[in-house]
C-alpha cells in the first residue's frame, strides 16, 4: 500500500538467519503496479489465482496478475482491471 498511487510486490531475504541493515538497503520490489488515482489504501495476494488486489483512495478494487518467476520490474504485467 502506498501514498504514491502503486502497488510493490516484494520478495524478502531468508529471516532464518536474520535482516541485516545492508541486504534492506538494496532490496528492489518485483513488480510496480500502477493504475489506482489516489492512495492505496490496502492489498491482497491469492497464489491459488496468481493475482494481487488492492483497493485505493479512488473507490476502486483492482486485480493485477503476480509477475511470472524471472519477469523484470518493468515488464508488463497485464493491465489492471478496475471493480468500482
Amino acid at each position: 500500500v502506498s501514498e504514491d498511487w502503486s502497488v510493490k510486490l516484494w520478495t524478502l531475504p531468508d529471516t532464518k538467519r536474520g535482516l541485516c541493515e545492508e541486504s534492506l538497503r538494496t532490496l528492489e520490489p518485483l513488480a510496480n503496479f500502477r493504475g489506482h488515482v489516489g492512495a492505496v489504501l490496502t492489498g491482497a495476494i491469492s497464489i491459488p489465482t496468481q493475482r494481487a488486489y488492492s483497493g485505493g483512495e479512488d473507490a476502486t478494487i483492482r486485480m493485477w496478475k503476480l509477475p511470472q518467476q524471472g519477469s523484470g520490474l518493468y515488464s508488463q504485467h497485464g493491465s489492471s482491471m478496475p471493480y468500482a
